[in-house]
């Protein structure tokens, strides 16, 4: 569940503001009911930005309690194996 969550939070961070500077054709009707009532621009980015948010509020909360980085095998990120003996050195010291 977890790496889930932190993989849909990296797409999520990677592809929103992307899909925002996406320029797509106007399609007359799109986005609107019948009655003439959708979302404006402003209404959406304000949305997807809040989203983005309470995202990364949670994600933070998740790590910053203890061993919430160190000790999950999803989001640490390992030293390479060629570079393992130097981290006994190092460490020694």
């Amino acid at each position: 569940m977890s790496r889930r969550v932190w993989v849909l939070g990296i797409v999520c961070a990677v592809w929103i503001p992307v899909w925002a500077q996406i320029q797509f054709p106007q399609i007359p009707g799109l986005g609107k009911s019948r009655a003439g009532a959708g979302l404006s621009d402003a209404q959406i980015g304000s949305g997807l930005k809040e989203a983005l948010a309470v995202g990364t509020q949670k994600a933070v909360k998740q790590v910053a309690r203890p061993g919430g980085y160190l000790e999950n095998k999803a989001i640490k990120i390992l030293l390479p194996q060629s570079l393992r003996p130097v981290e006994t050195g190092l460490r020694a010291i």
